[in-house]
């Protein structure tokens, strides 16, 4: 099998790019891979020495995602068949997207082609300019060529799977995966007491949002958050970690702190400093609810949640609703941001619920380990 990333840098989905990788390396399944020199990915990759690594010179500009890495898929594409082997994308524009499923419509071999889908499903529900209102009809058209092909489309989270599955009427050649923990958390705790006795005692509360800052994510919505909790500012730090959009604004509200602090445009922080931060957060902030944007986008911070073991504090959406019903209670939803801050507050005086989320996490780990990530990738490429 190749691996193929030709437009990710650094860390860049290190959270799903990482254990795929394991998975087919340490299977010797990978044959050939293509990837950035800088990827954190290549660690892996270089503790086997009968892979072939070509190291792509990735440019973050126009002319480089809409032609050169378009034909270096191309390219890609033809030498896989030459050598009859199967495809795994890390990463693709919605027009590589649509070019390898018309690609496979023409091979006559049973070779197959994964594809891992990101934030561009975004364009599918709000297509603002000419790149993405084309990225909606490639990614659509590519979605309708789906049935006839040996192509699979990879989701990163269910409900954006089941969002797509009922959207474009697909039955088949579309999967999830969820983003996996590290591995299985051995220390399974049995009650709220245990786990209260493990777990820091709380004097104050740290919340905060991480990853990218943005309107669309209504990011803003934490200098609300931290008006409604002006009056108990002792029992809380309120913090955001991580770059911005150049629509989000720093330093609009005396309680609220930032770290990693930067802009989207420049250099990501380091991902080991980075989530040092987030380790000291008692719970994370999700302001975006059930924006429109965000119904087939899955969260890679919510996935950091999950692997690191933070509660969160959410405004309602289907996505949170949907893992509270899956792993229990492991966090807070609420309706407005008056309801959040109460709820906070509540947890201030009375930590009992704190720790009934840190357990059920602790079950979530187990079931998103890496282990059973491991297992279900496997399987699908033997079906």
């Amino acid at each position: 099998m190749f691996i193929v990333d030709l437009l990710r840098r650094g860390d860049e989905h290190g959270n799903i790019n990482i254990p795929i990788i394991s998975v087919l390396v340490e299977n010797k399944l990978a044959e050939r891979v293509w990837i950035s020199q800088d990827s954190t990915s290549n660690s892996i990759i270089e503790k086997n020495s009968n892979i072939l690594v070509e190291h792509v010179e990735i440019v973050d500009s126009k002319k480089y995602k809409w032609i050169t890495s378009t034909l270096n898929t191309a390219k890609i594409l033809l030498y896989a068949k030459k050598k009859e082997s199967d495809i795994f994308l890390l990463s693709t524009t919605p027009l590589q997207n649509l070019i390898i499923s018309i690609f496979s419509l023409f091979r006559k071999n049973k070779a197959r082609y994964y594809v891992l889908l990101h934030g561009e499903l975004s364009y599918l529900i709000n297509p603002v300019g000419f790149g993405r209102r084309l990225g909606k009809i490639f990614l659509e058209a590519s979605f309708k060529i789906l049935p006839f092909v040996n192509v699979y489309q990879i989701t990163l989270a269910y409900p954006v799977f089941k969002a797509i599955q009922k959207k474009y009427e697909l039955d088949k050649n579309l999967i999830n995966f969820e983003i996996p923990t590290q591995s299985s958390n051995n220390m399974v705790l049995k009650s709220y007491s245990e786990a209260k006795n493990v777990h820091k005692k709380i004097p104050k509360l740290r919340i905060g949002s991480f990853g990218v800052h943005s309107r669309d994510k209504s990011s803003h919505l934490i200098y609300a958050l931290a008006d409604q909790l002006r009056d108990y500012c002792d029992r809380f730090e309120i913090v955001t970690i991580g770059v911005a959009h150049s629509d989000f604004n720093y330093d609009q509200h005396s309680m609220v702190k930032h770290h990693c602090k930067g802009s989207l445009s420049a250099a990501l922080v380091p991902r080991d400093l980075f989530l040092e931060e987030i380790r000291q957060l008692d719970f994370a902030l999700f302001f975006y609810g059930n924006s429109p944007q965000y119904e087939m986008v899955s969260s890679g911070a919510f996935s950091d949640c999950v692997n690191i073991g933070i509660p969160f504090a959410a405004l309602s959406s289907n996505y949170f609703a949907h893992y509270i019903e899956k792993y229990g209670e492991i966090g807070i939803v609420k309706n407005s941001i008056r309801e959040l801050a109460e709820e906070l507050i509540k947890l201030t005086s009375d930590n009992s619920d704190y720790y009934k989320f840190k357990l059920n996490l602790q079950l979530a780990q187990n079931e998103r380990a890496y282990e059973n990530f491991e297992r279900l990738l496997l399987d699908t490429f033997k079906s």
